[in-house]
């Protein structure tokens, strides 16, 4: 009885896909990264010194890496 429950799970477990390693992200979550995002992108719109833009570019970079991690993209209407 035990070798076929055994057996029986490890084979579940072999079917199951593997984790694409995404994360769900919540509204507000979500929502606070979309904001990081347009603050970066509307500093760097008003203009600045080259290391002030480029810092700027890669903070902006980190949310929107952060915002497609999270799978935000559902979110997107809410946002709007």
């Amino acid at each position: 009885m035990y070798p076929l429950l055994i057996i029986s799970s490890v084979c579940l477990l072999l079917a199951t896909p593997p984790s694409q390693g995404t994360e769900k992200g919540s509204l507000k979550r979500c929502q606070a990264i979309n904001d990081k995002i347009q603050f970066y992108t509307d500093k760097r719109r008003h203009g600045g010194s080259s290391s002030a833009m480029r810092n700027w570019r890669k903070k902006r970079n980190h949310y929107n890496d952060l915002y497609f991690k999270h799978s935000c993209k559902m979110h997107r209407t809410a946002f709007k």
